[in-house]
């Protein structure tokens, strides 16, 4: 049986990954999260995303929560809090982009504000 012969590249002429980041890790999260949904994200996915071991995001984050903290606080700056209607209430626009009445919306961003302080 003939060999197969294959060409053995040096690590030196393969470019270098892209170093680890605690804001690189929330983006890839970010980025499966949005694409996959978030049952799809597990440190396993996370990791093949970054193309690095499982473990190698608990060097930046203690735990999972602490990760999920970080993503929570990304997502959130993306959020426009700026006034947008008469009274200045910046959850108007809030309310257009998710559909849902003007006291369940300011009740639910409430609360999401609390539990994120809290934790």
């Amino acid at each position: 049986m003939a060999r197969k012969s294959r060409a053995i590249q040096s690590r030196r002429e393969r470019p270098a990954k892209p170093a680890l980041t605690p804001a690189g890790i929330v983006a890839a999260e970010v980025s499966i999260m949005r694409s996959e949904g978030l049952e799809r994200v597990t440190m396993r996915r996370l990791a093949g995303e970054l193309d690095t071991g499982a473990a190698a995001p608990y060097v930046y984050f203690h735990n999972a929560a602490e990760l999920g903290a970080a993503v929570l606080a990304e997502l959130l700056a993306e959020v426009d809090l700026s006034p947008v209607t008469a009274d200045g209430d910046w959850r108007g626009r809030l309310l257009t982009v998710l559909g849902v009445e003007d006291q369940r919306a300011a009740w639910a961003v409430d609360l999401l504000l609390q539990v994120t302080t809290a934790t």
